[in-house]
């Protein structure tokens, strides 16, 4: 009886052990280059000079970081789910004429969650892997710093503004695809390196001002709910009257996070 209690128990053993061997964590960082980018107009007017600027500008070039879990089903399937960090590089634009300057600048920034399919060839020193997954953006936002200066006319005194502002709000849906390979250390680590696609979107449901300097002076604190806040919406009446108290309504915008890049990191079997 003792003989096959210790059998039972060594054999509960290595079945966890096993089991645990087909899990994974990994965890990296990379640099992506957007793939949907928007075109923004520069206006330059000054004496002798009247010249109009296109730039092409995206909100998906930027850093990912990423971890994830992973459960390997066989040497050739599996199943992970990741949590992706996305901070989007600043994306700055002027305009310069007599009458109005303005500096400002943007960038997006994205939490998601990611259930994926992968597909592994197991080699000798190398494990080529495809990746196809759903991308979820659960905590997501754009931010704008701008900097205005307009000049009414001659005989006025000149309006200097500092404002800052988020669009937030949303889960935005889209897909993520990679291809790459791990390196084996050891049995327990491996270095990975892939080209990682994101094709997402992110439409946000409110905005809000969280700074508005006039002349050097802090105007939020008196600025009611429907000056500083607002919701976006599919149409707006502009014959309804929306009160104070509530946030305006603002026709809706849509950012695209759409990139390409290249992530490396460190996977470990448990």
């Amino acid at each position: 009886m003792k003989t096959f209690r210790i059998f039972c128990i060594g054999m509960l053993i290595i079945g966890m052990s096993a089991q645990a061997q087909k899990i994974y964590v990994r965890g990296g960082l990379g640099i992506s280059v957007s793939t949907s980018a928007n075109y923004a107009y520069e206006h330059t007017s000054t004496s002798g000079t009247n010249i109009v600027a296109v730039k092409k500008q995206g909100l998906g070039t930027g850093l990912p970081f990423v971890i994830a879990a992973g459960y390997k089903i066989n040497d050739h399937f599996g199943v992970e789910l990741g949590i992706d960090y996305f901070y989007g590089f600043r994306i700055n634009y002027s305009d310069n004429t007599y009458s109005y300057t303005n500096d400002s600048k943007y960038n997006g920034q994205m939490l998601s969650l990611v259930p994926a399919f992968v597909m592994t060839l197991p080699l000798d020193k190398f494990k080529p892997y495809a990746r196809l997954g759903l991308k979820l953006g659960v905590l997501n936002s754009v931010i704008y710093d701008k900097h205005e200066v307009m000049f009414p006319d001659k005989s006025t005194t000149s309006i200097d503004s500092e404002t800052k502002s988020k669009d937030y709000g949303g889960i935005a849906i889209g897909a993520q695809a990679a291809v790459g390979t791990d390196f084996i250390i050891s049995d327990l680590i491996f270095l990975f390196g892939e080209i990682q696609v994101d094709g997402i979107s992110f439409a946000p449901k409110h905005g809000k001002y969280t700074k508005y300097i006039i002349n050097g002076e802090d105007k939020l604190s008196s600025m009611n709910e429907k000056e500083k806040e607002w919701d976006y919406v599919k149409e707006v009446d502009f014959n309804k009257t929306i009160p104070n108290d509530e946030p305006d309504k603002v026709n809706k915008v849509n950012h695209r996070f759409g990139n390409v890049g290249l992530v490396i990191g460190v996977k470990i079997n448990l």
